[in-house]
């Protein structure tokens, strides 16, 4: 005799045990469920996507040495420094589940490698959560499994090495840049700041180990606190809600240095940007017509220096998972670029949340291809290695080769005038004698 499986099961386990293994069998298939089953098609109109978005939750870059959440006690710091957490790697494959939600018909449900492109910064926490993303982006079709037992396929993610990359890890060297954020740490601005928090910096230092009592202490304090927070951690006693939020808002502006003005915007934002252009010129002109999306794996500080660079940032730093995503349509004939910004976080695949659209200054949202590259000409950088050294004030070596110049100058200018004065000396000596040779002559 067979039993059915709602009786064979809760005989085995227990009706308690069933009733509950059966909700969460409900909830693990509506979640995979889900995303098939709930999507917006993408407009008619859409043409291309660019995107870049911050890595999801990890481990702090650097604990601070009173913190009494150390690597050796803290599980959830296992990985070491600085790496993606689980709980990361669900909000990178939720973020992954909206952009196949709301993709859906414009890219391919196969992947298909001349659609689509990723390029990650090397940093491990942004190449982890690249593939993150993909998994929920591009769940293997049928014809695409290639093991039963995992429903995931590898899908190429390239680099470049931290210290070339001046689009996405920004730690390619720009002399200019160096130059000035070295001016803002000491401008009057900051000055006057660390004077209204003197305490307060006094009080984080002792409380936390950390020596410097400026604002750059604030950061990686922050950053331990935030991290915490995120996992669950409790505090040190000595930080508390409001202390927290006094620590973020400096953090805040500590950001908004990183590209103060529209030149350092353009250094380290503009490299991005001038990719985004190109990206949308090439479907535009036809050169890479299949091409349908771009995505960058990065930082909080790419998405904020794109941001500057487009003069749209509100000096809100961006959370986990922030993406910014800009849209090339064609309608009636005509290209426009629109602009959204995902700016929230979240592992749930069922948070339906739309992006917020941005309208760039002196322009509608829907905006004109040739006006937004006349908005964002001063953004993009010409030449951007030539930029940070030429315009740099890398003063030292300019100084020495200035120096060199005016040596040699005065070096040749001093041996022509010296031979001249030779070649003088010895026409006048030699007029001289003529002279005297004439004057015998004429009286013997």
């Amino acid at each position: 005799m067979s039993l059915s499986t709602n009786v064979y099961f809760p005989l085995l386990f227990g009706e308690r045990e069933w009733g509950i293994r059966k909700m969460q069998t409900c909830v693990f298939l509506m979640g995979l469920l889900f995303p098939l089953c709930v999507h917006s098609s993408a407009p008619s109109t859409l043409q291309l996507v660019n995107l870049v978005y911050r890595h999801g939750d990890r481990s702090p870059i650097q604990i601070y040495p009173l913190d009494k959440h150390q690597l050796n006690n803290t599980p959830e710091w296992s990985d070491g420094l600085g790496w993606l957490s689980k709980l990361g790697m669900q909000q990178q494959y939720a973020t992954g589940v909206f952009l196949r939600r709301r993709y859906d018909g414009f890219l391919s449900k196969k992947y298909i490698n001349k659609e689509f492109s990723v390029q990650s910064s090397a940093v491990d926490r942004c190449l982890m959560s690249a593939y993150s993303n993909l998994a929920g982006l591009y769940p293997p079709t049928p014809g695409e499994v290639w093991n039963q037992d995992i429903h995931w396929q590898p899908i190429p993610v390239s680099m470049v090495p931290d210290l070339q990359d001046r689009k996405l890890s920004l730690d390619s060297n720009c002399a200019l840049y160096n130059k000035l954020i070295d001016e803002m740490t000491h401008s009057e601005v900051v000055k006057k700041e660390e004077a209204k928090n003197k305490a307060f910096y006094k009080f984080v230092s002792k409380q936390t180990g950390v020596p410097h009592e400026n604002i750059s202490v604030v950061w990686s304090v922050a950053d331990v606190l935030f991290c915490e927070k995120a996992q669950g951690l409790d505090w040190n006693s000595w930080v508390n809600d409001t202390v927290y939020a006094k620590i973020r808002e400096i953090n805040r502006f500590d950001i908004q240095l990183l590209y103060y003005t529209k030149e350092m915007a353009r250094l380290k934002g503009g490299p991005l940007l001038k990719q985004f252009i190109e990206n949308m010129n090439g479907t535009i002109n036809g050169s890479d017509p299949e091409a349908k999306m771009f995505m960058y794996s990065a930082h909080d500080v790419t998405v904020v220096a794109l941001l500057s660079a487009l003069g749209l940032y509100n000096d809100q730093p961006p959370p986990y998972t922030a993406t910014l995503i800009m849209e090339l349509h064609k309608e009636n004939g005509q290209y426009n670029v629109q602009i959204f910004y995902r700016n929230y976080t979240t592992n749930d695949t069922m948070d339906t949340r739309e992006p917020v659209p941005l309208t760039l200054k002196d322009c509608d949202f829907k905006c004109p291809m040739e006006t937004f590259l006349k908005l964002t000409k001063d953004a993009v950088p010409t030449n951007w290695t030539e930029e940070c050294k030429t315009s740099s004030g890398d003063h030292s070596h300019r100084f020495i080769v200035n120096l060199a110049t005016i040596i040699a100058s005065s070096i040749s200018l001093t041996v022509v005038g010296m031979l001249i004065v030779i070649i003088a000396i010895t026409c006048i000596r030699r007029r001289r004698q003529e002279s005297h040779k004439s004057y015998n002559k004429f009286f013997t």
